[in-house]
C-alpha cells in the first residue's frame, strides 16, 4: 500500500518516531491520513483559487515561466563560461609551449 511505501521513505522515518503501542500501527496510519488530508486540501484550495482568480493564475504562470527562463539562462551562462575558460587555458598553454620552443632554438 502507499502507507508502506511512504514508511520506507524519509517522511516515514519521521512517522516511525511517533510512539505507537497499537498492533497494526493505527496511530501512525491515522497521522499519515491526517497529513494526506491536509496536503490534499491545501493543494485543492490552491487549484480552486487559481481557477477563480485570473490575476493570480496569470501571476503564477508568469512566475513559473520567469523562473524557468532564469534557471535556463543561468545554466547556459555557466556552461559557456566553463568552455570559454577551457579554451583560454588551452590557448595560454599553447602560447607558453610555443614561446619555450622558440627560446630553445
Amino acid at each position: 500500500t502507499l502507507f508502506d511505501r511512504v514508511m520506507s521513505m524519509s517522511v516515514g522515518k519521521t512517522l516511525e518516531k511517533v510512539p505507537d503501542s497499537t498492533h497494526d500501527q493505527l496511530l501512525r496510519k491515522a497521522l499519515y491520513l491526517l497529513c494526506h488530508l491536509l496536503f490534499g486540501s491545501a493543494v485543492m484550495f490552491f487549484a480552486a483559487f487559481m481557477y477563480h482568480s485570473q490575476l493570480a493564475h496569470w501571476t503564477f504562470a508568469l512566475s513559473v515561466m520567469a523562473a524557468s527562463a532564469w534557471n535556463g539562462a543561468g545554466f547556459y551562462s555557466k556552461v559557456w563560461a566553463t568552455k570559454y575558460n577551457e579554451q583560454v587555458q588551452q590557448a595560454a598553454e599553447q602560447r607558453v609551449k610555443g614561446a619555450a620552443g622558440k627560446r630553445a632554438k
